[in-house]
């Protein structure tokens, strides 16, 4: 979601689609990368400042940029990515299964520029499914991490200054379960409660939709203090939401009713 509307994926056409918010399709391109290469099966999709988007395929983890007027532009091959976020019009950060700097800021050539370990000392010794992590920037540089199921957050400042905090509902990690399967030893996740759904960075401002164990599960944005890493309220959406992005200071939510709506949320400006 940007200021001038909406870039996504459509699984059944194959392409990544840039509509304006009068849902007028601007551009769109094919998934496909090569005639020989299996079918695209896009898990992420993140918007740069320049109109423009980057897309990761979860097969085949290529990740491909995508021009305004609907141009592949270049495509790239990060190894063992699982997340992608526009950080400014040449760069990106990408998330990695590795154990002790899973985060790397990669040029638009590939060029891998920096590495970041995540704060949390017990990471390296989760299991990837356990410790599956999103990934989120903002228009000024920085950029946050958050579990998925485990209890944990933290923003990094394009100065390089760091704060970490936990959600206000405390989330344990997963259960894991594995067996032998006809591909070896198959890792599952036996039992879990779902923490951050999404995330989204504005400045001081860290939002968080929340999975969590209340009956307004997937419809809770809380909202936290980066400064000091502390929880400041909660919003309730009419409707459960799947992904959450600032734009100029106001929350979008897609919702997950059909059919399908993005909900706009103006933030309270007082503590």
């Amino acid at each position: 979601i940007t200021r001038s509307g909406v870039d996504y994926v459509d699984l059944s056409a194959d392409s990544v689609i840039s509509s304006d918010w009068k849902r007028k399709s601007r551009w769109r391109v094919g998934l496909r990368v090569a005639p020989d290469s299996q079918a695209p099966f896009p898990i992420e999709i993140t918007a740069t400042s320049g109109m423009q988007a980057w897309t990761l395929d979860g097969k085949t983890r290529t990740i491909a940029r995508v021009g305004g007027t609907g141009v592949s532009i270049s495509m790239i091959e990060v190894p063992n990515a699982n997340g992608i976020a526009a950080l400014g019009l040449d760069s990106l950060l990408v998330m990695t299964d590795s154990s002790y700097s899973p985060v790397l800021l990669v040029a638009s050539t590939g060029r891998v520029m920096r590495r970041f370990a995540l704060p949390w000392a017990f990471y390296g010794r989760l299991h990837p499914l356990a410790r599956a992590t999103d990934l989120t920037t903002d228009n000024h540089g920085n950029w946050a991490a958050a579990f998925l199921f485990g209890d944990g957050w933290t923003v990094t400042s394009r100065s390089g200054r760091t704060r970490t905090g936990v959600y206000v509902e405390s989330t344990a990690f997963p259960d894991l379960l594995q067996f032998d399967s006809r591909n070896g030893i198959t890792t599952e996740v036996l039992r879990s409660t779902r923490s951050a759904i999404s995330i989204a960075l504005n400045g001081d401002k860290f939002y968080v939709l929340f999975g969590g164990r209340t009956l307004n599960r997937d419809r809770v944005i809380d909202e936290y203090d980066v400064p000091t890493a502390t929880y400041v309220r909660s919003y309730i959406l009419p409707e459960r939401a799947g992904r959450i992005s600032v734009v100029d200071g106001d929350v979008f939510a897609i919702g997950r009713a059909r059919p399908l709506r993005i909900l706009r949320l103006r933030p309270a400006t007082s503590m």
